[in-house]
């Protein structure tokens, strides 16, 4: 590169160097005098502070108590209305969509529950009236066989009679 071209670049870079720290010995210079004012500040309000709070609080303190009397004394002296509602609801007046919702879908499975145990209980009742049936059936026959067995012994052991028919 040239020498011609190169020194200039340098002398601006330089120039613009000694500005930036001419900026930053003001800017420390100010931040040190913002921070002696700040303790100056701080040492006031500190000072304020202390004093005179002992007195200002009584006075806080009697303001609010009397103007919390006149408050309690204000809501007293409001007339009271007390209407009494009694109302049987068939219906909810509030939510009515989840209360249907919960209302029918518990109505739905009971009343299928319902059936269903009709069902099983008319179910039940033929199966145990043909168990019955089935039963009388069968003792009834067991009762004819038995009969038709003492019969034909009752015949066996009679004792044949012949006619006197000679020979």
């Amino acid at each position: 590169m040239d020498q011609d071209v190169l020194e200039p670049v340098l002398q601006e870079i330089l120039e613009e160097l000694k500005q930036t720290n001419k900026l930053n010995r003001e800017n420390t210079r100010v931040l040190i005098e913002l921070e002696k004012r700040i303790a100056a500040i701080e040492k006031r309000l500190d000072q304020k502070l202390l004093s005179p709070a002992s007195s200002d609080n009584k006075q806080i303190e009697r303001i609010v108590s009397e103007n919390t009397d006149n408050i309690i004394r204000f809501i007293a002296e409001q007339p009271k209305e007390f209407v009494q509602n009694k109302r049987i609801l068939l219906f909810p007046e509030h939510n009515a969509a989840e209360f249907y919702k919960v209302f029918y879908g518990r109505l739905f499975k009971w009343l299928a529950i319902l059936f269903i145990a009709c069902f099983l209980y008319a179910l039940g009742r033929d199966y145990i009236g043909a168990y019955q049936e089935k039963n009388w059936y069968r003792d009834g026959y067991e009762q004819l066989l038995k009969e038709k067995e003492e019969n034909s012994r009752k015949v066996k052991q009679k004792p044949r009679v012949s006619a006197g028919i000679s020979h």
